[in-house]
Formats: C-alpha cells, structure tokens, sequence
C-alpha cells in the first residue's frame, strides 16, 4: 500500500511569498505582511529594529592590514546574538536541548560555531567562477 500524502497545512504559498525579487527590507516586510499572525513592519521600521540588534550585539575586531596599520571592524557577536535567539525561542531552546543531550559539551568536547555569510562568490551562485 503506498504511503499517505501528507496533508497540507492552512498557510499562504511560501513560494509566491518569497518570490518577490530580493529580500531587502522592503521585500522582508512584504513577506511579514503575507504571514497569518506577523507583526505589521514597514521597511523604516525593520531598518530600525536592524540597526538597534546591531547596536545591542556588536564587537570591533582589530584587523591588520598590509600596510601596518589597523582597522576595526564593527560585527555582530555571533555567539551573542545566537544566545540571544535561543533564549527568545521556546522551538530553538528544544532543538538546543536535544543537541546537548547529544553532544554534552566539556573541556574535551568543545562545541565550535560556524560563521557563514551571504556572497561567499558575488554574482550568480550558479557560476562561481564570474570570469567565464
């Protein structure tokens, strides 16, 4: 007997939503505007809750550059900012949970956060290479 479909949960259509050509703020706020139960955010508005997180989460890290001198460069504090979020999500808190249950961490057994970020290749994710 073949396996039952899943059954189709009452929400919006996730890929009309997020085919909106970018995701800027303007777009983000569009999305939320899509969302049963979202918060109403404008693009100002998601900016300034931007800005303020940025502001509540940043370090400076001192980089040397080649000519000797140093820059400093303002970031968000990953491990800060994702302990912030698991604090604020009852969901990320359980997931957390079971992974610790998993992977007790110790002085042996360090867990490691891993940084990624958007644009590791600018321009077409489908050709790595731009030179081509």
């Amino acid at each position: 007997m073949p396996p039952k479909k899943r059954q189709r949960l009452d929400a919006p259509d996730v890929a009309g939503i997020l085919h909106r050509g970018g995701i800027s703020m303007q777009g983000l706020a569009s999305v939320l505007q899509q969302l049963p139960g979202a918060p109403s955010a404008s693009s100002t508005s998601l900016r300034s809750l931007n800005y303020d997180v940025f502001n509540k989460y940043r370090v400076v890290v001192q980089l040397h550059l080649g000519d000797g001198s140093l820059f400093d460069w303002e970031i968000l504090d990953p491990a800060a900012w994702l302990s912030a979020l698991v604090h604020r999500s009852a969901k990320l808190q359980e997931v957390w949970s079971e992974a610790l249950q998993r992977h007790p961490v110790g002085a042996t057994s360090p867990w490691r956060l891993v940084l990624g970020f958007d644009e590791f290749a600018p321009g077409n994710k489908m050709q790595v290479d731009n030179r081509i």
